[in-house]
């Protein structure tokens, strides 16, 4: 599937990496010579995206960052907007806050707490219609994620940070998504929930509706989100240490 729109969502409060992320947002947290969301859009120009919306915070230097990168031809063949999210009202609302530019096309739909060995915009448009990515994750860290519940690869239902699960390697959520324009009037259905417009909520809607794929990400995550993942990604960029392939990124 052609995609060629993409969103990536950086007004996060970030306060699983405090106090790093008290002045400095965690999408711009330096991963190598590099930040999250630039790698994250990197991602996303490699698997054929040509525009670019980041939902920034109100007076975000993550702005000024990007528009540094596109002045300075770091990011080719790409047009960047910036859309403010006033407040930070869930995952789900700083989407919706992105629907006029996402239009009736399909578009990609990323955070920028998980990256990726392989680019998983491009496993994700592989599969094509509307796709939710998962990763592996130790039973034991079920309740960090949404746990994901499949049937033949199809996504059932999305269970928000369970206390317990009963796969032994629960999938879990990983922070990339393929959508279609529906996806707007699910969040419209479902509405706020304890003052947050939850993505999860809405992704459950459109399961019931429409078939939703669930797309295992192989290879190595990195959780940037939290201290031992942003730890872990950066020995790997910054050293080039050779990380055990069975060791995963959490």
């Amino acid at each position: 599937m052609k995609v060629e729109k993409g969103v990536i969502l950086t007004a996060g409060e970030g306060k699983r990496m405090y106090p790093l992320t008290v002045t400095t947002p965690k999408a711009l947290l330096p991963i190598g010579m590099k930040t999250a969301v630039q790698l994250v859009a990197e991602e996303m120009i490699d698997a054929g995206v040509r525009e670019i919306a980041l939902v920034v915070a109100t007076a975000s230097p993550v702005r000024r960052f990007m528009e540094f990168l596109t002045d300075n031809n770091r990011l080719k063949n790409v047009q960047i907007i910036f859309i403010e999210q006033e407040k930070p009202l869930g995952s789900g609302h700083a989407l919706s806050v992105a629907k006029a530019f996402c239009g009736k096309e399909n578009f990609f739909l990323a955070n920028c707490d998980d990256l990726f060995e392989n680019n998983a915009c491009k496993i994700l448009a592989e599969t094509g219609g509307n796709c939710v990515g998962l990763v592996r994750v130790p039973k034991k860290d079920c309740g960090k994620y949404g746990i994901a519940a499949l049937n033949d690869g199809l996504l059932k239902a999305v269970t928000e940070k369970p206390d317990d699960c009963r796969d032994g390697r629960p999938l879990a959520v990983a922070g990339r998504y393929l959508f279609d324009r529906r996806i707007f009037d699910c969040l419209t259905k479902t509405g706020f929930v304890g003052g947050e417009l939850r993505l999860t909520d809405a992704v459950n809607l459109l399961c019931t509706m429409s078939r939703v794929n669930g797309v295992e990400i192989k290879g190595r995550r990195f959780d940037v989100g939290c201290a031992e993942g942003y730890k872990k990604a950066f020995i790997c960029m910054v050293r080039d240490k050779k990380v055990d392939r069975k060791e995963r990124m959490y």
